[in-house]
């Protein structure tokens, strides 16, 4: 299978960081390191919200952006659930 414009890494990368973001403890820190970057994450419900960001920017800042950003889908959206369809005979 032949990508383009490094498709191949970046499924990779993200390969890697969801494995790295799922294999974490609920009550461990929501900050780590992937090679070069800090990925930060936080979780609501059964969603990930995860971010790349330099070693020369906070932490804590992007957890508040994050939470902003879900609030603002909140309200946008509304509580949205996933509804499974019903199965009829």
């Amino acid at each position: 299978m032949v990508y383009n414009n490094g498709s191949e890494v970046k499924v990779k990368i993200v390969k890697d960081v969801t494995q790295l973001v799922l294999a974490r403890r609920t009550r461990t820190c929501n900050f780590l390191e992937y090679k070069d970057t800090k990925v930060v994450y936080r979780r609501y419900a059964s969603l990930f919200f995860v971010c790349g960001i330099g070693s020369g920017d906070n932490e804590l800042i992007t957890l508040e952006i994050i939470h902003r950003f879900v609030e603002v889908l909140d309200r946008y959206f509304g509580n949205v659930r996933h509804l499974r369809p019903s199965v009829r005979d």
